[in-house]
């Protein structure tokens, strides 16, 4: 029988696939607590309060961080919680070379040793001890350094022992913050919103160093009287407001074993980046602060000028509210999360084109399939809120530098969006006339 195939051929292409998006929506909470967790898992993903409680007390800091932000009149579909590792992650081993000598090392009960010959170097017994120490099957893993030092990385970081013989010189290390979100970033980094256990000082600022240089958001909360002193300025709202962070919200907390920064993380997570300013919000599960005029402005300052930096949640005409609504460098936080939504979507939505397609041309042509990309995202940022108008310049590929069309790189595209902005505070003037 003839097929219709010899006489009308169609073949078809599928330029459909996706690429990954990065989440705005999605908490990430890191706690302390070290029960409950897999060899090598630092992050876990929970869609209740309930799926939490499987892992955690109901004293857990990781409860009742979860309690705030799932307790929101709406709420996130899904957390985060990573795991900041308590006691000694890794131990740093420096060897003294003396021939004809043993050497071990007994990591959790089990050792590793290895005789020294009569001429031995330093790196000649951390061979040996490595290989001894795989024969042995200790527990953890063995890093040879290449200069005659080796580190031991526990299994277990809550029940290591290390024993070492003479001549082996020991340092224990214990988990950084920064690492810990290191590690929790390389195995998912899907997350936005970043919360932690820790209220001390030292911590927010480690925090807030490693956020201010990703994409993502620090949320924290502080209760100390220093905050209140207006002359005081080794506060954190102080000292990290001194830095000119981004990406760190403080708030002045009546009890921050309350989290209460999760509580408004969320309840905004959810919503769509520009759609919502955050003052006047009102949460649940948190003490408000009853302040003088005098200690709210300290904190927040006035609507002209930022204080020390911190958000706070206080009474006001009778309704408790989420104020001012800024990260500590008085830029609101709806326009910088705004910023980074728009930045990643335009990039995903123009990558997911080039890669779905045979080429895009260096020519007017190929400008403009460039350009539809970028109106796409920017009609999106007018319909959630974000932008009220926008300019987009697009380049003569003919007029751009012989080099760049050389090496393919096409510059020269610009756009310009107003933001849609929130009004915060309102001015009246009136006349009474008889």
């Amino acid at each position: 029988m003839a097929s219709m195939k010899e006489i009308i051929e169609i073949n078809i292409v599928r330029e459909t696939r996706g690429v990954s998006r990065q989440g705005f929506g999605t908490p990430l909470f890191l706690g302390n607590t070290s029960v409950g967790w897999a060899s090598g898992e630092v992050v876990r993903t929970y869609t209740s309060l309930d799926s939490v409680l499987e892992d955690f007390s109901d004293t857990a800091p990781e409860y009742t961080a979860a309690q705030r932000i799932f307790g929101q009149q709406v709420s996130p579909t899904y957390i985060k919680i990573g795991r900041h590792r308590n006691g000694t992650v890794s131990a740093d081993v420096v060897v003294t070379p003396v021939s004809s000598t043993l050497y071990s090392v007994t990591v959790d009960g089990v050792e590793a040793s290895y005789t020294s010959d009569v001429d031995a170097t330093a790196q000649e017994i951390v061979t040996g001890l490595e290989a001894a120490f795989a024969t042995a099957a200790a527990p953890g893993s063995f890093e040879d350094n290449g200069d005659g030092t080796f580190t031991i990385f526990s299994a277990d970081s809550d029940n290591f022992t290390l024993i070492t013989s003479v001549n082996l010189e020991e340092t224990l290390n214990s988990e950084s913050l920064t690492q810990a979100l290191t590690n929790i970033a390389n195995q998912d980094n899907d997350w936005y919103f970043v919360t932690a256990y820790t209220h001390d000082p030292e911590d927010m600022l480690e925090i807030a160093g490693y956020v201010q240089a990703i994409t993502a958001l620090y949320f924290t909360s502080y209760n100390g009287p220093d905050a209140l002193d207006s002359t005081a300025t080794n506060d954190p709202g102080s000292r990290l407001q001194a830095l000119d962070y981004s990406r760190t919200v403080i708030m002045y907390a009546e009890d921050e074993s309350e989290y209460p920064e999760c509580a408004i993380v969320g309840l905004q997570a959810p919503k769509d980046p520009g759609s919502t300013t955050w003052k006047f919000k009102t949460v649940s599960g948190v003490t408000p602060s009853n302040l003088s005029t005098t200690n709210s402005i300290v904190l927040k300052g006035t609507k002209y000028d930022f204080g020390k930096g911190y958000n706070t949640y206080e009474p006001t005409g009778g309704r408790t509210i989420f104020a001012e609504g800024r990260v500590v460098n008085s830029e609101y936080i709806d326009i910088i999360r705004g910023a980074d939504w728009l930045e990643a979507r335009m990039r995903e939505r123009i990558f997911m084109t080039l890669v779905n397609s045979e080429k895009i041309p260096y020519t007017s042509t190929g400008f403009a399939i460039i350009e539809g990309r970028m109106r796409e995202v920017l009609n999106e940022g007018i319909e959630v809120g974000l932008l009220g108008s926008y300019k987009v310049t697009v380049p003569n590929p003919r007029n751009r530098d012989p080099n760049d069309r050389a090496n393919r790189v096409a510059t020269g595209f610009e756009f310009r969006g107003v933001l849609q902005g929130a009004v915060h505070a309102i001015e009246i003037a009136g006349t009474l006339e008889i």
